[in-house]
């Protein structure tokens, strides 16, 4: 049984904002336990309250916890991610290119079908979903009970494409579970990098904090190839014509496959 935890980030577009992001971590019943048990931890070691929030944002931190120690604590609940051999799923897409209307619908729509019909199909095995945010919250579980009962509906396609290995959909909300505090993290860590200025590999400040990210990302394997674009990695839309935003397409895909190839 495996599970996808989701949240949202970059919601709106600014000018350290270009992309629109929406992904998660997917775990295994012992993942989620091994995990839990490492943020426990980092939270004792670094002085975090039952209440206080562990998130990659910067001013979440309780003010009795510093600034060094929270880059600390941040940068274990990633390396315990990793080590415990999670994977990530993020979408990306342009703000420049993005419609407004259904924005997380067809996000949440992508990382589904990536989760169903490719992770847990190769593992034939089974899943449940828990997001974190919705586009609506007026309207949230009505969401969700269209992608149990109808399944996946696609822009470009009419017809219903089914979720059959997904058991269950749920929400959370931070501070319910240690995990909310790994996807958050995690999810954060990888935003800024996204929209840092310099992705050169070179600059070891975003390529310290990716490189367990990026290497979390879930891959398929041929060969001596690791295929991450439409598994891992989830660009839209599939084709950009204009020069400019492929460029910006281009050149983080560059970036990834460095990180993932090391």
């Amino acid at each position: 049984m495996y599970y996808l935890v989701t949240d949202e980030t970059n919601l709106e577009q600014s000018g350290a904002s270009k992309f629109f992001i929406y992904g998660g971590l997917i775990l295994s019943s012992k993942q989620m336990i091994e995990v839990t048990d490492a943020i426990s931890g980092i939270r004792d070691k670094y002085g975090y309250r039952p209440h206080d929030q562990l998130k990659f944002d910067t001013n979440c931190r309780p003010a009795h916890v510093s600034i060094d120690d929270a880059k600390l604590a941040k940068n274990e609940v990633i390396l315990a991610c990793h080590a415990s051999g999670v994977h990530f799923i993020a979408y990306l897409i342009l703000h420049a290119i993005l419609q407004a209307e259904n924005k997380n619908a067809y996000a949440l729509n992508s990382v589904l079908c990536a989760f169903d019909k490719k992770f847990l199909a190769q593992r034939n095995d089974r899943g449940i979903v828990l997001t974190d945010r919705l586009p609506d919250s007026s309207d949230a579980y009505t969401l969700l009970k269209s992608k149990f009962q109808e399944g996946l509906k696609f822009p470009d396609n009419a017809q219903l494409v089914p979720l059959d290995r997904v058991l269950m959909y749920g929400t959370t909300c931070d501070g319910a579970s240690h995990i909310s505090s790994a996807v958050d993290i995690v999810l954060g860590g990888f935003r800024w990098v996204v929209n840092s200025k310099d992705k050169s590999i070179s600059n070891d400040t975003p390529k310290i904090i990716m490189k367990n990210i990026v290497q979390m990302m879930y891959t398929r394997e041929g060969g001596d190839v690791k295929y991450v674009r439409d598994y891992g990695l989830i660009l839209r839309p599939r084709v950009v014509a204009a020069p400019a935003y492929k460029a910006e397409y281009d050149s983080l895909m560059t970036y990834f496959r460095t990180l993932i190839d090391e």
